[in-house]
């Protein structure tokens, strides 16, 4: 009866544990949400990885950006753009002042992740190019304008308070 009940509780004891080891491996291996949300606003890769040019690069650190090799023509075009396009929104509707680094961070990532501002920018990056590097860039009042002052806004409200 005792090797009975030695065994019982050998085995109750070998279940519980196996069981709380699977739920957490299966807790490990579940990405955090956080990691859900970064995938959610991460913006797709386009052109080829790695064909970023030194002048892209060297435009790029003059902004204030780290760039990335492994960034492509049109990735860095596509940054280079939507940070002149953020900052002529922010100095046309929000304030002479430059916006904060902070500001134009969570503007870059608002405009990079949304297809629809994305595919806006590169053409209006691509209009601004034809029209030569003399001529001051045009901001439109158009939907993706609007956009983009409104999350400014917000983004300046809530990093006030």
């Amino acid at each position: 009866m005792d090797s009975l009940a030695l065994g019982l509780m050998v085995f109750l004891a070998a279940w519980f544990f196996i069981k709380r080891f699977k739920k957490k491996s299966s807790v490990a291996n579940r990405p955090s949400e956080e990691l859900e949300r970064a995938r959610a606003r991460s913006m797709p890769r386009v052109g080829t990885p790695g064909t970023v040019t030194k002048d892209q690069r060297e435009r790029l650190m003059a902004e204030g950006f780290e760039p990335s090799r492994h960034w492509s023509v049109e990735e860095a075009e596509l940054v280079l753009d939507a940070v002149v396009y953020l900052r002529g929104v922010w100095n046309k509707s929000v304030s002479r002042q430059s916006a904060p680094v902070e500001i134009q961070n969570h503007l870059l990532a608002y405009i990079l992740t949304d297809p629809e501002m994305r595919e806006y920018i590169r053409r209006w990056g691509n209009e601004n190019k034809e029209k030569g590097p003399d001529t001051k860039p045009a901001f439109p009042r158009t939907k993706i304008f609007e956009r983009v002052v409104s999350e400014a806004l917000g983004k300046k409200k809530e990093v006030e308070s």
